[in-house]
């Protein structure tokens, strides 16, 4: 075990200094999850087992030049990152019942990390360097540590897989709680209000019983939501909004 946490540490540093030890399939997030993540949530317990996997894999994240990475390279690093550090914080803070019970609610501005050789908050992560990327699918990849968030993927995202392990997240999400419908009422994540340009479409029209927003979000979820979708875009439901629950996503 002690030569496997060592080579693992001799990647991940590899990958800091810029030399091409990074190959792009963040083997060390990947061993660090192993099984502990799954549609019914994160195995804190058996994660704690392997923090040293994951403080290796974010030291070799801080100076890996990511301008030598594609686009495509780039959106799974940030992801990853993010959800690797929220990660890191749960286990840090010995697993609250809550994040909001960390720095008073505010832990997503509150501290920094280095990453790819700039020092950035978790909200800095997703609303500077990830959003402008134009991929709403993020929104569904990336963990608050929460049960309202989308569910955490199970493994790390990569460059030549990203696109379909978006749409695998979207997916997910959609399976556990991008929306529920009971009978004839519809009620959508609020991640859709808070986020509503990222889903927003000049072609999506109006549906009856939604404003623009829900309207947005409705098409959004439309080509993943299956034999569901006819009904959501049916214009016969009652939307409102989820009560967003911030209790930790632990199983």
């Amino acid at each position: 075990m002690r030569f496997i946490w060592m080579s693992l540490v001799a990647v991940e540093l590899t990958a800091a200094a810029g030399e091409p030890g990074f190959d792009g399939t963040h083997s060390g997030l990947n061993t660090f999850l192993g099984d502990a993540v799954s549609l019914e949530g994160v195995d804190y317990a058996d994660l704690a087992t392997r923090r040293p996997v994951l403080d290796a894999y974010l030291k070799g994240l801080e100076d890996l030049d990511a301008s030598k990475l594609g686009p495509a390279a780039q959106k799974a690093l940030w992801i990853n990152a993010y959800n690797a550090i929220t990660l890191r914080l749960i286990l840090e803070e010995g697993q609250p019942a809550s994040i909001m019970e960390i720095d008073g609610g505010n832990t997503w501005k509150a501290r920094t990390y280095k990453v790819a050789g700039r020092q950035l908050s978790l909200d800095a992560i997703e609303q500077s360097v990830l959003r402008p990327m134009g991929d709403a699918r993020t929104h569904a990849a990336l963990n608050c540590a929460s049960k309202g968030c989308p569910p955490l993927p199970p493994d790390p995202l990569t460059g030549p897989g990203i696109d379909g392990q978006l749409d695998a997240a979207m997916r997910r999400w959609v399976q556990v709680n991008a929306y529920e419908l009971e009978g004839n009422e519809l009620k959508l994540s609020q991640i859709f209000d808070w986020y509503a340009a990222d889903f927003a479409s000049a072609d999506a029209p109006a549906v009856a019983g939604a404003d623009s927003k829900q309207a947005a979000a409705i098409h959004y979820l439309g080509p993943y939501a299956g034999d569901a979708a006819v009904k959501l875009k049916s214009g016969s439901l009652t939307v409102s909004w989820l009560e967003y629950d911030w209790a930790l996503n632990k199983r």
